[in-house]
């Protein structure tokens, strides 16, 4: 007795949707998009790859879903009702190769493919349960709204990120320390770093705008951005006035003419705001010097000229 072959329609591979699940409350509950997603992976489905179908949205794209939201909206939908399962999370192996999530029709039994990371698990028809319309588009609306409250807690790219700061953290123009240059202007000086090849970049509150001498480049929502530098260091920031390299040059020689005395103090802020470096100020006078003299705040660049009249005063308490 010859062996039957199995079926083969001469048409080849075709959609089956049974009218169990087409008069279902479940599948009325879909929007057309969603349709259209549950019929693409109907579209894949064969007699053993249930578990193994996935719905990329370049694929999506080519069967009438163009938008990758509408996509992630109607894959949760789906899920939501029990016309379809999740099988295996999508994301990026370690070696960088980006794996798709795969999905499985829950009234068709699925196969074990361990090379997928796919468990073999028999039909449980999970759309049943939804008993009417409305149930079934509550299920959906409370699916999106889990998907929106899980959003808002991710950070940088959807990447979860632990809380390291506390608000108190935030830089403003009242919580500076004694040792900070530059007290009445918008420089703020942090002591995390230890050489000034190694700038970090920080956002510090709008309470900063209010004295800002350029702002017109910016929008006004948005907060300056200034570089952290070392203590000591010279101070790098994006409103600093900006002095011409003739000034520079002859504060530089005339500080280097000029004795040391009571107007140090004048002199290092005077010269630091003429563009003189900390190093330039501390060949001229001592470290320790510079950095109480920058502590206590800043001076015009014209007030160096003026140590000029008292060069006599000064050669004598020299």
């Amino acid at each position: 007795m010859t062996k039957r072959s199995a079926f083969k329609d001469a048409r080849g591979h075709h959609i089956r949707i049974y009218s169990e699940v087409y008069d279902s409350p479940a599948f009325k509950a879909l929007t057309p998009p969603d349709v259209m997603a549950f019929l693409s992976l109907l579209r894949d489905l064969k007699s053993t790859n249930n578990g193994d179908l996935s719905l990329t949205l370049t694929k999506a794209k080519e069967r009438g879903i163009c938008h990758h939201i509408t996509l992630a909206r109607s894959l949760r939908a789906l899920c939501a009702v029990g016309l379809i399962c999740l099988t295996r999370k999508g994301g990026a192996t370690r070696g960088g190769q980006r794996l798709p999530s795969l999905y499985a029709v829950t009234d068709v039994d699925i196969f074990e493919m361990r090379n997928k990371q796919v468990e073999a698990r028999k039909a449980d028809f999970a759309w049943r349960k939804v008993t009417t319309v409305e149930h079934g588009r509550s299920l959906i609306n409370q699916a999106e709204a889990n998907a929106k409250n899980g959003a808002s807690k991710l950070k940088d790219q959807g990447h979860k990120l632990t809380a390291t700061e506390s608000p108190a953290d935030v830089i403003t123009p009242k919580n500076r320390t004694s040792g900070d240059t530059w007290q009445d202007r918008l420089g703020h000086a942090v002591t995390l770093g230890k050489s000034p090849k190694n700038l970090a970049f920080m956002r510090v509150s709008d309470d900063f705008l209010g004295g800002a001498d350029f702002v017109s480049h910016r929008t006004p929502d948005v907060s300056p951005i200034h570089i952290a530098t070392p203590m000591g260091e010279s101070v790098l920031d994006s409103d600093r006035e900006a002095v011409p390299q003739a000034v520079t040059r002859k504060a530089a020689k005339y500080l280097a003419s000029l004795p040391r005395g009571a107007h140090d103090v004048v002199a290092i802020q005077a010269g630091h705001s003429a563009g003189l470096s900390h190093e330039q100020l501390s060949a001229w006078a001592d470290p320790q010097t510079v950095a109480r003299a920058l502590a206590g705040g800043s001076r015009p660049w014209r007030d160096l000229w003026t140590l000029d009249i008292d060069r006599t005063l000064l050669e004598s308490q020299a």
